[in-house]
């Protein structure tokens, strides 16, 4: 039997080899991937994501006193990985999460609330002066610290992500 129409040829090829691709996909098992020297298997050893853990002086975040918190105002952060490993600090971002008071301008009520404030901290580990004084001034129960996109980098001059801390003040 001679086919001449070719869109009924080319049809029919497609359906062959689908069905030929598919079949031997599921008779076929992918074959593992074993690195072939040293330099490929440190490849994938540097590709593995690393366990960072930061610390605001030496403490990992939660609750914390307002007292304390006071003292660690001064303190400086830094990123260790699981084997005490310390990673140099890029940058990140401290929020400030405190209560604030406002007078309500139609009733003349001083009502509570809260401010979010945040600052950038680029090429260096520590607060600025300006911060560091706030939080010294104005700290209180309740208020919330948390340190966000910490940029690190590793052992290769790659930029990684450090998970955020939270701190809240009791």
């Amino acid at each position: 039997m001679l086919i001449k129409n070719y869109s009924i040829r080319f049809t029919l090829f497609i359906s062959v080899f689908l069905i030929a691709a598919t079949s031997f996909a599921q008779t076929h098992k992918p074959v593992a991937h074993k690195p072939a020297n040293k330099s490929e298997q440190q490849k994938i050893a540097d590709n593995t994501p690393l366990k960072l853990k930061p610390l605001w002086g030496n403490h990992p975040g939660g609750n914390m006193l307002v007292a304390d918190g006071l003292n660690y105002a001064d303190s400086a952060l830094r990123v260790i990985d699981d084997k005490g490993n310390r990673y140099p600090i890029i940058s990140f971002k401290f929020i400030y999460k405190r209560k604030s008071s406002y007078t309500d301008d139609q009733t003349g009520v001083v009502k509570n609330g809260w401010d979010v404030v945040a600052t950038d901290v680029s090429g260096d580990t520590v607060l600025s002066e300006v911060w560091r004084n706030t939080i010294k001034e104005s700290l209180q129960k309740d208020e919330e610290w948390t340190i966000d996109y910490i940029i690190v980098k590793d052992k290769n001059g790659r930029k990684v992500m450090a998970t955020p801390m939270n701190f809240k003040f009791k």
